[in-house]
């Protein structure tokens, strides 16, 4: 899975964490919108059911994260065998800051399912319980790219960085629908480095 998401193309990866994202959600946008169009016409009071626009707004919702965690994680992990042993980082740290925001966003999806589809009441008590662990999350986030955006640079250097030598590419991460057109093609030259190496020093013998 990591080899693929290193070697996918810039436009591949936009479409699938913009593209089909944004164009479901607008969709869903436009139908909503008409349905409280609808009730203001007719002077209907009933709430509309919005269930299956909550369904299927999460199920993209999972989608798109499923990529774009997918991709955050090959690049944190993948890259790896391209950095020097001296300089290697602390993989661990990055998987644990990696997982908890994943978890997170599951149960927030499961929450809000039940809350749209089920008799389950919003309580103002939940949204003190999940203030906390959506700070923690964003913490976690904001670290995950910071350690990609390192990976990355120091993959591409091969030697001891600051954070102002890679603070394009964590604000590249950052803001991934531009991002990723100027990233992946560099990551794709970074995962055929060996290869490239290798038929050089070939070529040189």
């Amino acid at each position: 899975m990591i080899d693929k998401f290193l070697n996918a193309k810039h436009w591949q990866l936009f479409i699938l964490l913009f593209g089909i994202p944004f164009i479901v959600q607008t969709i869903m946008m436009k139908e909503i919108t008409s349905q409280f169009d609808s009730i203001a016409n007719q002077g209907d009071l009933t709430f509309p059911d919005f269930s299956t626009s909550i369904i299927v707004t999460i199920v993209v919702t999972v989608l798109y994260s499923v990529v774009y965690y997918s991709w955050i994680w090959s690049l944190g992990i993948g890259l790896q065998s391209k950095i020097p042993q001296q300089l290697s980082m602390n993989v661990s740290r990055f998987k644990a800051a990696l997982i908890f925001p994943i978890i997170y966003l599951a149960l927030l999806c499961v929450y809000i399912y039940f809350v749209f589809t089920s008799s389950m009441e919003f309580n103002l008590s939940h949204i003190a319980i999940m203030i906390p662990f959506h700070l923690i999350s964003m913490f976690c986030m904001i670290y995950s790219l910071y350690f990609v955006g390192k990976t990355i640079k120091t993959a591409e250097l091969k030697e001891e960085i600051r954070f102002s030598d890679f603070i394009a590419e964590f604000l590249l991460l950052w803001v991934y629908p531009v991002g990723v057109w100027i990233l992946q093609p560099r990551i794709n030259r970074l995962n055929t480095e060996e290869f490239t190496e290798g038929i050089e020093s070939h070529l040189v013998e």
